[in-house]
């Protein structure tokens, strides 16, 4: 939320952000950029607006406020919304009660329990995920039944297996997203068509990352927000759910969508590539779709690249302080600020913004073309000097040159050019 929260405040609103002081590792965020605090709860009946930055903490305190105070705009999911996401047979079951078709998946709650359905399906390529509050470490997709039995054994004994986890089958095709913001009479201002680079090395090599860069856009138009996200429109206004709602899908060789999981929150780096797309106030579209309904203006067909600006050890969490704190940023200017989004930042001595940890900034280019968009955000990031093991991705968008094509052959990803 940092960077939302600094062009709020240069747009002339009141800012108080929060930090959760048990999370030491990110106590430095925002420090002498904006107000902070460390209880939010007092300022929920300050502010007009409360904007959440994820589904899984205090959700139950955030919805007891919504139901005491409904003049007060809490822009964010609620409980039963994050359950969709957090929860992945819920959401599974939301979907296929909506005649959604979803990939087979199993529910394991013990080691033995996923081992004895693997030996099962012998013949299965299986991913695997977390559900809820689960060790993101299990999330892994095999190469078959060997891989993944050993994978389960490593897990086991170190003792990561504490929770609910899923087998889901690993369907071979293109990944494309797409997500919408949900106001309250529905879905408005267009639909967010995206692709996610999660692998840590160019070519999606290496480890899982929670985003290395994304390509996305909003268009009018969007066959897959007609299969997957329309026909559940009337189910979240009935939840009451507010804000951003993504369903990332595998796209088959005969044109199927394979939903595999939801985001009921603002995805990162998406909402970094979104505000790149948003002329004018950041927040008060917010404000207006909670309360009139009013749909945003978001620039309509124009492609938006994000590429994150990482320091070593990342990903691999918690990193000591002193490895990935008070490194300066220089080279930023007034000409490619905007196009700056920071993320674990501080300000810094002797410049505008120092890191704050591993996961410094996402850097943004727009363009009309995924190769334009890619040109102007490595321009900007060339520009941008940052002492240490820096890591980045030199290649987010590239894979589209393919994935384009084969998509626009069934239908989908129209506006996309490459």
């Amino acid at each position: 939320m940092l960077d939302l929260a600094l062009r709020a405040q240069e747009a002339k609103h009141e800012v108080v952000y929060y930090i959760n002081p048990n999370e030491c590792h990110y106590h430095l965020v925002g420090k002498g950029l904006v107000k902070r605090t460390s209880d939010f709860k007092p300022w929920l009946t300050w502010a007009d607006m409360t904007v959440l930055a994820g589904n899984d903490k205090y959700l139950k305190v955030i919805d007891r406020f919504r139901a005491e105070h409904p003049e007060k705009v809490i822009f964010g999911s609620n409980q039963v919304g994050a359950s969709w996401e957090l929860d992945r047979l819920v959401g599974m079951r939301v979907l296929e009660s909506h005649g959604i078709k979803c990939p087979p998946t199993k529910l394991c709650h013990s080691y033995e329990e996923a081992v004895a359905y693997v030996k099962k399906r012998d013949d299965a390529r299986l991913v695997s995920k977390p559900c809820g509050d689960a060790d993101k470490s299990l999330s892994y997709c095999s190469k078959g039944p060997e891989d993944m039995l050993f994978m389960l054994s490593k897990w086991h004994k170190a003792g990561k297996i504490k929770d609910a986890f899923v087998l889901q089958d690993f369907i071979p095709g293109v990944e494309f997203a797409v997500g919408g913001f949900v106001g309250r009479d529905g879905f408005a201002g267009g639909w967010e068509e995206n692709f996610e680079h999660k692998k840590l090395m160019p070519g999606e090599i290496g480890t899982t990352t929670g985003e290395m860069g994304t390509v996305l856009m909003f268009t009018k138009f969007s066959k897959l927000a007609n299969q997957v996200l329309k026909p559940l429109e009337d189910e979240l206004v009935k939840i009451g759910f507010l804000g951003d709602i993504d369903v990332n899908c595998i796209i088959d060789e005969h044109g199927t969508p394979w939903p595999l999981e939801f985001t009921t929150r603002f995805g990162y780096p998406a909402l970094q590539i979104q505000l790149a797309l948003m002329d004018g106030d950041p927040v008060t579209w917010m404000y207006d779709l909670a309360n009139k309904g009013t749909k945003p203006e978001f620039k309509q067909d124009t492609i938006s690249l994000g590429i994150a600006m990482a320091l070593a050890p990342f990903p691999y969490e918690p990193a000591p302080l002193e490895m990935v704190t008070d490194f300066p940023i220089y080279g930023v200017t007034s000409f490619n600020k905007m196009k700056i989004h920071p993320y674990h930042l501080q300000k810094g001595r002797d410049t505008e913004w120092a890191t704050a940890g591993q996961y410094a900034l996402v850097v943004t280019g727009t363009s009309d073309t995924v190769t334009g968009a890619k040109e102007n955000a490595m321009r900007t990031l060339k520009q941008l000097n940052i002492p240490g093991d820096v890591l980045y991705r030199n290649d987010i968008g590239d894979k589209l040159s393919k994935f384009i094509p084969e998509l626009q052959r069934h239908g989908y990803a129209k506006s996309f050019k490459y």
